[in-house]
């Protein structure tokens, strides 16, 4: 692996670290995916209008946080200059990135190049950094409550849910969700919030995605896939809109992750990655579902 990509797995994990434990001196440990509100929707592209991915998801929910930006439209510099509008003075950019895979040469005997992926990385800006540019877009407020559209996206996916107990959890072997009864959760959207937690554990399932961690992580699987779950459902939930709260389990986890992270600059990539597939599965099934209706 090329130098430069190494660098950038460190500067992007650094930087998801640092917002972590800032979110840890606040007092409800707030987390780098966790926008502001939840009125910072799923960042996305001013010109091609496609939301950004994974790890730049973090990196700019982070970044808006940090800044109290309000919207999730970025672009770079040449982009905002296509529209006829422009950085301000002085404003700073938020580093993202991208993969570029490369063919290593053909050596004697080889049927195929192997692919190998190369890190790359550009600079885009929020709309708040910019002027003389108008837009009719409103900021959405969360939902106070529960909506057809929430329920039918879950109830699609047809899980197995048993109401039971005070705790919350995905049984692997015996493929079900639990959760306390509807009533015992402060709102709806607290309910839906540690229900979309638990669907991404649900996709790990050998039948769905078959997530499997160990052959990598080892003995910090079971952190990495709390992390993905989180990041799942912070994914999930932004686009249900639905304000998706720490839990009170936070807390419990928030260090064995960042003892990961420290460990492997790669780590915050995988799970970042690893949640979009999971959030993007339950679209697709969810989808397939409802055209077959």
């Amino acid at each position: 692996m090329e130098t430069k990509t190494l660098d950038i797995y460190s500067k992007i994990t650094n930087q998801i670290i640092e917002a972590i434990e800032q979110g840890l001196a606040k007092e409800k440990h707030s987390l780098p995916w966790y926008p502001i509100d939840n009125q910072n929707p799923m960042p996305r592209n001013v010109v091609s209008r496609q939301g950004y991915r994974g790890i730049n998801i973090l990196i700019l929910w982070a970044s808006a946080e940090k800044n109290n930006y309000k919207s999730g439209v970025w672009g770079t510099f040449k982009q905002w200059q296509s529209l006829g509008a422009n950085v301000k003075k002085g404003e700073k950019a938020t580093h993202v990135v991208y993969s570029e895979v490369r063919e290593k040469e053909l050596k004697e005997g080889d049927k195929e190049a192997d692919k190998y992926f190369i890190m790359r990385s550009f600079y885009v800006f929020n709309i708040a950094q910019v002027e003389n540019y108008e837009t009719s877009e409103e900021i959405i407020d969360s939902k106070a409550e529960t909506s057809p559209e929430t329920e039918a996206f879950f109830n699609s996916l047809n899980p197995k849910i048993i109401y039971s107990g005070d705790s919350a959890f995905y049984s692997y072997t015996k493929d079900y969700i639990q959760l306390p009864k509807i009533s015992h959760f402060k709102s709806f959207e607290d309910y839906y919030s540690v229900l979309s937690h638990e669907m991404v554990h649900w996709t790990a399932h050998e039948s769905r995605l078959n997530r499997t961690l160990r052959s990598r992580f080892g003995s910090d699987d079971y952190a990495m896939e709390e992390l993905i779950a989180e990041l799942g459902a912070a994914f999930l939930c932004s686009e249900l809109r639905v304000t998706n709260e720490p839990r009170n389990d936070h807390a419990t986890y928030i260090n064995s992750w960042l003892e990961v992270l420290k460990r492997d600059k790669k780590a915050i990539f995988t799970a970042a990655t690893k949640a979009q597939q999971a959030v993007e599965w339950m679209k697709e099934n969810q989808q397939q579902t409802k055209a077959a209706a």
